[in-house]
């Protein structure tokens, strides 16, 4: 059993390449085909997917979650996702097919939760200043910050990795997250980036 993670695909989304805050080299559909594919390439059915918030803005765009593979998927709330009324309901109803493989994680109100990875526990959320108060001596990962930055350090001296879809263009794996994971510890992370500006 494989984990892969990602996050802040903005699957509602409608914009030119170029015009949005953070930018893109394709418009959203082209992406989110490729994004698609990447995972149905690569996601087994015992593998677990973790969706780590801004997937979509509008219930109706849950469907097209219906497109990943089937898997066990886990689903934790983004900016976006807080907003839909009902969200856990309409997640369920809409992703019919594979009802008891999808789960919504973390409390309601930071959307904290823990997972293992490489044999180290690591604590996630999709907004970096959540982990701040929550994280201290856990290694973490986040979202919400596009391709500002990959890797950073929590105050502590504990990594933090962004596994954004703007900052790797691909699914985050295991592998990924344990060679980061070492090269924070080794001082090796994007330095120039301001944490106070999360």
């Amino acid at each position: 059993m494989a984990k892969f993670f990602t996050t802040d695909w903005h699957l509602d989304d409608e914009y030119v390449p170029g015009s949005h805050t953070f930018l893109r080299p394709k418009p959203i559909n082209i992406l989110a085909q490729e994004w698609f594919d990447e995972c149905r390439r690569l996601i087994k059915p015992d593998d677990e997917l973790y969706l780590l918030g801004d997937m979509v803005s509008h219930v109706q765009a849950l469907k097209m979650l219906d497109d990943l593979p089937d898997c066990r998927i886990f689903i934790l709330r983004g900016n976006r996702e807080q907003k839909i009324a009902n969200f856990e309901d309409e997640v369920f109803k809409r992703l019919v097919r594979r009802r008891n493989r999808v789960a919504i994680v973390g409390d309601n109100d930071q959307c904290i939760y823990d997972v293992d990875i490489a044999q180290t526990s690591w604590r996630i959320s999709h907004k970096p200043v959540n982990l701040l108060g929550f994280a201290l001596a856990k290694p973490s990962l986040c979202a919400h910050v596009h391709g500002t930055w990959r890797t950073q350090c929590l105050p502590d001296g504990e990594p933090i990795i962004n596994v954004g879809i703007d900052a790797w263009g691909r699914l985050v794996t295991e592998e990924i997250i344990a060679h980061e994971y070492r090269a924070v510890e080794r001082g090796y992370y994007d330095i120039n980036v301001r944490v106070d500006l999360w």
